[in-house]
């Protein structure tokens, strides 16, 4: 079984949540990064202790723990690329779980498996345990191939992290060269993506490290396992998420991925990666109704599925 991440904050009560899924796998290698409280704010100490305190008492099966805990709050992009880089130089491979992000039993075999299946496959750069597709089943196999980084949830190695642009340094020449361009093909998303990275790189803003990420991706062909049944549940749209306050919500969750069926190719699927843009990065009627016309014709069934999730969140 893979050793396992856990990057934690002040949410004591999502945490519990996710400690008490764990312990359905009982993981005998548990590392924990914990952010500091923000200056001058009591309650958040007592939140960020309260955090701390869970860990001691409610991990209480035979396992080894690892802990990383800052005084001072670092912020998401600092404290979460620190954890990361942390975790990596003490495994070769392993999984990730930010505390709001809430794994069904399946999610841990699923992880250590592919993570042992795709070692020597430098082409797989991660394995992601949500899934945003709505229902729709992509190939006929557990999982399939996308150009999109997913972190609810997600599983890595070290020789792949290892080449995290934190800074975005290779930004401009890649702007310049257009290199979105033979990735992406489509003028909508290679705009999206450029406005994201301009945003980042000249304002630092949002501070995610998790855009970053996706960029070093980009630029390195990477492809991500994504699980056709979906194996996480994010909880943590609420106010005190760092990013997800909008209704951005992962799929409801699914048992019964393992034994998992294998692909007999490792491609990208396109139309499963057009999806995900135009329902879940660009949330807008407009763009869901751009991707029910650009669907193939030889997709009839799935055409008028797609026409009726888009009016139910029209009319709701």
């Amino acid at each position: 079984m893979a050793a396992i991440l856990l990057t934690v904050w002040k949410r004591s009560d999502k945490l519990k949540i996710l400690i008490s899924a764990l312990k359905k796998n009982r993981p005998p290698k548990i590392y924990v990064a914990c952010d500091g409280p923000r200056e001058n704010l009591f309650d958040e100490y007592k939140e960020v202790n309260e955090v701390k305190k869970s860990i001691d008492e409610l991990i209480d099966w035979d396992c080894n723990i690892y802990k990383l805990y800052s005084e001072k709050n670092l912020g998401c992009r600092k404290a979460m690329t620190k954890a990361i880089n942390w975790f990596f130089a003490n495994e070769e491979e392993g999984i990730i779980l930010e505390e709001d992000c809430i794994p069904i039993t399946d999610f841990i075999p699923y992880c250590s498996e592919l993570l042992e299946i795709y070692r020597e496959n430098k082409k797989i750069w991660t394995i992601s345990g949500t899934n945003l597709q709505d229902g729709f089943i992509r190939g006929d196999s557990s999982y399939y191939f996308s150009i999109h980084f997913n972190c609810w949830g997600w599983a890595s190695w070290r020789d792949r992290w290892v080449n995290f642009d934190s800074n975005l340094d290779s930004w401009p020449m890649a702007r310049e060269k257009k290199l979105l361009e033979g990735i992406l093909k489509d003028p909508i998303e290679i705009n999206f993506w450029t406005k994201i990275f301009d945003k980042l790189y000249k304002y630092q803003k949002p501070d995610s490290w998790a855009y970053r990420f996706h960029l070093t991706c980009f630029l390195n062909n990477a492809l991500h396992i994504m699980p056709n049944k979906n194996l996480i549940k994010n909880i943590g749209f609420d106010n005190d998420a760092t990013h997800t306050k909008l209704n951005l919500k992962s799929s409801s969750t699914q048992n019964g991925i393992m034994p998992l069926i294998h692909p007999k190719l490792i491609q990208r699927d396109v139309f499963a990666d057009k999806y995900i843009f135009y329902n879940h990065y660009k949330m807008t009627i407009k763009k869901r109704i751009k991707v029910i016309f650009k669907m193939p014709l030889y997709y009839p069934k799935k055409v008028i599925k797609l026409m009726i999730i888009l009016y139910k969140k029209i009319v709701k």
